[in-house]
């Protein structure tokens, strides 16, 4: 069948056009889901859940799945599971903790729901996704801990702590905040004395005001007050968070305006930073801390805007020199109340701005620190918003971007093994995983070498520029292997990722050197057969030379 040339034009045209098209959606590539609670239409009726998209490339937001009912009355808290899979938000208006599934395109569909004996006020969901720790009370604060299925579903309650302060046992504690330890072995919370703090009434109380409970999570999930808890937390605490080793936690003030500092000791106890505390904006309200607890974000919501703070990783100390001009250079819509950082490439910010009705997003410089606006932000949301989560999309690749050591990362001055960008490094660096401790899969060296031979490496200028290593996987409980972006990396940096763990530093990271070593090796013998293959091919299919 033949075609004359108008519709051949035409044709060539239009298809011009579908593959144009293709491209160009194909440039959106979804690296989250960002999921936002929001008040709802009014008072008394049920909160939205809203999912967005977060742009791999840009961090801008576009709408996701359709705005879904909270499950209750006034959603405030809202927590991931560790594999991506369950959301959960606490409605404190209904006095309820609801289970939601998120579907493969963001999408959240209703699980399973419990009520709570008060006010649900914050979450957390330990790092083995086995517990979920829920922190309720108005003028009472009491940590439950349920536990969690593998599916994700809400069950018996396994522990629960009423918290009273020493001394002061009949006074009002309002809860405020949680975290639990990325090695699942303690779990945090703030609470602020109602009879100390009462802004515009009555001081009935000469306890401090501001406090952190600890607790070690034990056998069977059995919590046990820490050494010395409770911990004085200024005057009214509001954000809290913990870095990804294990060994910080950071306290945002409201009423003080200032970002108190803790190192965590092996018992769980914990002991005010030097130099602390540190200057915030005015009414910090959240707190967040990059994959890599290199840096740290906290929202201000008088300012509208998030400071920013490089994390000495020897002491823990936040220094604000990243952003010296100050808070109000990262402006947000109005009243950030709760901040993220995305965790799948650590790249992107987030606010929930209450009075603005809105997010704000943010490009975080990996190598700085420093943030600017992402494209089109502050991006429209529902009501006031009130809480996010950040989920990576399922059909991405999920990164866990690997915390530095303190204890080696000074090691890295010898000269790179490796030199150049092909499959080696990610097989390699996947050995790092038999130093024991790192939750990066075991594999024989064999199977690594078959599927080096069957993977290409490639590289862009954005890959590049970002020093980080990543864990990745196509799905998850999919096989995971190690990725680096970084052209030239060092021994020694692959080894703070094996050793990250590790009781005994040095030995094991002479113990990484030697398998790197040998994976070189057998992968440059195994390049040169591959490409005396290749030669031999060519040589057969080209035939005799033409005279």
């Amino acid at each position: 069948m033949k075609f004359s040339k108008p519709s051949q034009l035409f044709l060539v045209s239009s298809l011009g056009l579908v593959v144009a098209t293709f491209l160009s959606a194909c440039q959106l590539v979804t690296i989250d889901y960002l999921y936002l609670a929001s008040a709802g239409s009014g008072t008394g009726s049920d909160g939205q859940l809203q999912t967005f998209a977060v742009d791999s490339e840009t961090g801008a937001l576009r709408t996701g799945p359709a705005a879904v009912s909270s499950g209750g009355v006034n959603p405030v808290a809202l927590a991931v599971s560790p594999n991506y899979q369950n959301v959960y938000v606490a409605n404190a208006g209904s006095d309820s903790v609801v289970h939601f599934a998120a579907n493969y395109n963001g999408g959240l569909t209703k699980q399973d729901a419990i009520s709570t004996a008060s006010s649900p006020v914050a979450l957390a969901v330990n790092q083995a996704g086995t517990s979920l720790f829920v922190l309720s009370g108005t003028a009472s604060a009491t940590l439950t801990e349920y536990a969690i299925s593998s599916s994700g579903a809400i069950g018996a309650v396994t522990a629960q702590q009423t918290l009273a302060l020493p001394g002061y046992t009949g006074d009002p504690l309002a809860p405020t905040g949680i975290v639990s330890l990325a090695n699942n072995k303690a779990v945090y919370v703030t609470v602020y004395d109602q009879a100390a703090y009462n802004p515009g009434g009555a001081v009935t109380s000469t306890a401090n005001p501001g406090w952190v409970f600890g607790f070690t999570v034990g056998s069977g999930g059995a919590l046990a007050a820490t050494l010395g808890s409770p911990y004085k937390a200024g005057v009214k605490p509001s954000g809290l968070a913990a870095d990804p080793t294990s060994r910080f936690v950071y306290v945002t003030d409201f009423a003080s305006n200032q970002l108190i500092g803790y190192g965590i000791q092996s018992s769980g106890l914990l002991n005010f930073l030097i130099n602390g505390p540190f200057r915030t904006g005015a009414e910090p309200s959240g707190v967040a801390i990059d994959p890599r607890g290199l840096y740290m974000y906290a929202s201000n919501a008088l300012d509208s805007s998030v400071s920013a703070y490089l994390i000495d990783l020897n002491t823990g100390t936040p220094s604000a020199a990243i952003n010296p001009t100050g808070s109000a250079t990262n402006a947000t819509d109005t009243q950030p109340i709760a901040i993220a950082v995305d965790p799948a490439l650590g790249r992107f910010v987030y606010t929930a701005n209450y009075l603005g009705n809105s997010v704000s997003g943010f490009q975080l410089d990996p190598n700085a620190g420093t943030l600017k606006q992402s494209q089109a932000t502050p991006y429209p949301a529902d009501l006031h918003p009130t809480a996010l989560a950040i989920a990576p999309h399922g059909n991405h690749s999920i990164q866990s971007v690997t915390p530095w050591n303190p204890a080696i990362q000074n090691w890295n001055k010898k000269p790179n093994l490796f030199g150049w960008a092909f499959s080696c490094r990610p097989v390699c660096m996947q050995l790092t995983g038999l130093s024991g401790g790192h939750p990066f899969p075991q594999l024989p060296l064999s199977r690594l070498l078959n599927q080096m031979e069957r993977q290409d490496c490639h590289h862009d200028e954005e890959d590049i520029a970002d020093p980080r290593i990543e864990a990745r996987q196509t799905q998850p409980g999919q096989e995971m292997r190690i990725m680096n972006h970084v052209p030239h990396v060092e021994v020694e940096q692959v080894e703070t990722i094996a050793c990250l763990t590790h009781e005994d530093q040095r030995p094991c990271a002479q113990s990484v050197r030697q398998r790197i070593v040998a994976c070189e090796s057998k992968h440059n013998a195994t390049k040169e057969r591959h490409q005396q293959s290749i030669v031999q091919q060519r040589v057969r299919h080209s035939g005799p030379e033409r005279q």
